[in-house]
């Protein structure tokens, strides 16, 4: 009986283990999204009587905020990697190294620079490959986290309904205070 409750508890801690490692990366731009979406509430709610309701408004915020946070991720990706090309292929790197090397340094420190000119190739190409095998994972955190600013903003009400239902009835009190004063804050102008 022992073995079988130690072998399930071991069953289950993998399982734990490697649901966790699975959900883990996703928590992240849930969390992002949702409280992104709770900045934003103010200006969705001011928009939607402009464009006819939750669900419009919530997509045309979210759009809006997907083209200019997609094209400043893309002009610093394009700006990285040209640094990363400029780097390795000597243009600035080299040239550095090189000048370095005109110096009158000991022997010692021209080896190290040598070394340092032969592997930085190598460390950017292998920093730059183990990045690209990563976009599908930041692929799938970017749907995930614009999902949870969409739904956060387009079904905020029934949110903060769900909310104060799941208040415990002993802290209730408490609970309404602290959401209201939050919703004062936020709504403030």
């Amino acid at each position: 009986m022992k073995v079988e409750t130690a072998v399930w508890a071991a069953v289950i801690a993998v399982i734990l283990y490697v649901s966790w490692r699975v959900i883990h990366p996703f928590l992240e731009p849930l969390f992002f999204g949702l409280i992104l979406a709770y900045a934003f509430y103010p200006i969705h709610r001011r928009l939607r009587k402009f464009v006819g309701g939750n669900r419009e408004s919530a997509v045309l915020i979210s759009f809006t905020f997907l083209v200019l946070g997609g094209t400043l991720t893309f002009e610093l990706a394009m700006m990285s990697l040209r640094l990363a090309v400029s780097f390795a292929g000597g243009s600035i790197g080299g040239d550095v190294l090189n000048w370095i090397l005109t110096l009158p340094l000991p022997e010692d420190a021209r080896e190290f620079i040598f070394n340092i000119k032969a592997e930085a190739t190598t460390r950017i190409a292998d920093y730059v490959s183990s990045r690209a095998f990563s976009i599908p994972l930041y692929i799938i955190q970017l749907i995930v986290f614009f999902l949870a600013f969409y739904y956060g903003l387009a079904y905020s009400e029934q949110i903060a309904r769900t909310i104060r239902e799941l208040l415990p009835e002993e802290k209730r009190e408490l609970g309404e205070e602290i959401l209201t004063s939050v919703h004062k804050t936020l709504s403030a102008s």
